[in-house]
């Protein structure tokens, strides 16, 4: 019998929902939404690995939008069609918008750094953490 996903029952696909952000020079958050693997060994990782300067940050922003799942290049990425980044007016209201999404984990570049949030975890630089 097949489950809402398509899969055999017993077998779901998971997602670990992120957002991703970076604060421009005037103290705007330009930010991504990021389906799958959320978590810092998936998409931290990830983004100290290959995105960790604000010009790769911003060119993964504004390069693709909202994404099922975050790459090691522009290419790698898998963005949802016409779905761009939204761009927030401060960190407040950034972090206030996602304390009521249904993101777990909330990356943001900002001070030559990723920082991660969470409702498990502490902010902490994300170099801590993964």
């Amino acid at each position: 019998m097949d489950s809402p996903n398509g899969k055999s029952e017993g077998t779901y696909i998971m997602s670990t929902r992120s957002m991703i952000g970076v604060v421009d020079n005037a103290g705007q958050v330009h930010a991504v939404y990021c389906h799958f693997d959320g978590y810092p060994e998936g998409v931290g990782r990830t983004l100290v690995d290959h995105w960790n300067s604000k010009t790769r940050a911003m060119k993964l922003i504004v390069g693709g939008g909202n994404m099922r799942s975050l790459g090691a290049t522009l290419d790698e990425c898998k963005f949802f069609p016409n779905d761009l980044f939204e761009i927030f007016n401060s960190v407040d209201q950034f972090l206030s918008i996602m304390s009521d999404s249904d993101c777990e984990y909330v990356y943001i570049f900002a001070d030559n750094q990723w920082t991660v949030l969470s409702n498990v975890h502490e902010v902490a630089p994300l170099k801590e953490v993964v």
